[in-house]
This record gives C-alpha cells, structure tokens and sequence, in this order.
C-alpha cells in the first residue's frame, strides 16, 4: 500500500484515508489511487470510497495513465453535464422546478432563522399559446429565450430565475 505523507497533520496515511480525509473536508475530487499493492480487497475498497480508478505500480504504463486520466476527465465532465441537465431547463437554462423548489426551500429556511423575508414574483405569459399558432415553435422558444436572458439579467446573483416548462 501506499503511503501518503500528509504535512498538515504530520503522519501518514494510505490512499483510502487520504480520499475519506479530502471527501470529509468537502472537496470533490476525482481520485485516482496509484499504488503497489495488487490486492482485489484494497481496489474494491478504494473503488468503494470514491476512487474512479486504480492503477498499480508495477503494470503501469504511460499509456495506462493516459486512459486512465481520461476516462476520469471524460467522466467527471459527463457527470457536470448531467447534473447541469438534472436542475435547469433545456431550453432556457434557467433553473428548472426541481432547483427552485430546493433553493425556496433553502430561502425559506435562512428567512425563518434570521427572521426575514422570502420575495416570489410569478410571470405567466398571458396568450402565449398564440404566439406559438402564429409564428411557429421555434420563434415562441426564441421569445421564452428572451424573456429568460432579460429576467436573468434584471436579478441578482442571490435571486433565482427559473422556468417550470410551458409559458
């Protein structure tokens, strides 16, 4: 196994511990644990606590740590993209329901402890089906596009935009 030197605390530590230590402070990183010991038991457990890979030592190649980084460097961006995907709209980018829900619940929470207020403004966009009958779906997702760039733009970075689908 190998051993980590950590400076901060001034012991070591293996691989595993290094991960639990960085995952405990809250940072989100991609590990890879590069070690000399072969053990099924110590790659599961790495696996397990949040290694993306595991390379050893003596099989390792330039190449091998060249897909390696890859692969985790494709990952890490698919895994972004998909949790981009997850919390805003598609068409607009704006947060969708599911983000405003969690951020209102969020708002209302710090509003209830520090004893203030929590502001919600809905637009609806009256006869917007009209707009689509009478100019087509792609120039209605042009206007939704708009209106979403101007709200966007008029609220601060504390404020949320965010559009539930439709109008």
């Amino acid at each position: 196994d190998v051993l980590f030197i950590d400076y901060l605390l001034g012991h070591e530590m293996t691989g595993i511990e290094v991960m639990e230590r960085f995952q405990a402070e809250g940072i989100n990183s991609a590990f890879i644990l590069m070690t000399g010991h072969g053990s099924e038991k110590v790659a599961a457990d790495a696996l397990r606590t949040g290694a993306k890979d595991y390379l050893i030592k003596d099989s390792l190649s330039a190449e091998t740590l060249d897909r390696s980084l890859r692969y985790v460097c494709e990952r890490k961006k698919s895994a972004e993209a998909i949790q981009e995907l997850a919390l805003s709209d598609a068409l607009t980018g704006l947060a969708n329901r599911n983000e405003f829900n969690r951020r209102l619940d969020d708002a209302l929470k710090v509003a209830n402890r520090e004893d203030t207020s929590v502001a919600l403004m809905l637009l609806d966009l009256d006869k917007f089906k009209a707009v689509n009958d009478t100019f087509g779906h792609l120039i209605g997702d042009e206007f939704l596009k708009l209106v979403a760039v101007v709200n966007d733009a008029t609220t601060t970075e504390i404020d949320t935009v965010a559009r539930f689908g439709g109008d």
